[in-house]
């Protein structure tokens, strides 16, 4: 399949729907803390382990740069 010029790079179509659905898991995460990784196995599938270990590092991380 070909790739599609992005902001992050080249993507093929499977690839940017993949990130645009960690980005909504994502968002989803920040605006309800109080539901767990479990939880949300009922709407994205099996995929939330590997969206929510992305999530646990990126939260390390803007906590780190927020800390500089």
């Amino acid at each position: 399949m070909n790739a599609i010029p992005t902001n992050r790079g080249a993507m093929t179509i499977g690839e940017i729907i993949a990130d645009l659905t960690y980005i909504n898991y994502a968002c989803n995460r920040d605006a309800a803390p109080h539901v767990t990784p479990t939880s949300w196995k009922r709407v994205y599938g099996s995929d939330v382990d590997t969206m929510e270990a992305r999530y646990q590092t990126e939260k390390i991380i803007i906590k780190a740069r927020s800390a500089e």
